[in-house]
């Protein structure tokens, strides 16, 4: 586990690509501390980063998503 003050420096040096879009996101191991949901890699491909900050020792990266539009 990384200390708190190499978090804060990673999302200081990864916060350029805010307003960027994602292009891909590949998960190497899908058991880590929760199991990342299946459909991580395809909900998150071509979105646009909004916002990457940090909670605790934990990166936040939202995205953009679609509304669905019900009938």
């Amino acid at each position: 586990m990384p200390e708190l003050p190499e978090v804060e420096t990673t999302v200081r040096a990864i916060n350029k690509f805010e307003n960027s879009t994602l292009k891909e996101v590949i998960v190497h191991n899908k058991n880590l501390r929760w199991k990342v949901d299946k459909k991580v890699e395809s909900f998150t491909k071509n979105k646009l980063i909004h916002k990457i900050s940090r909670r605790a020792k934990y990166i936040l990266i939202s995205v953009s998503y679609t509304h669905l539009t019900l009938p």
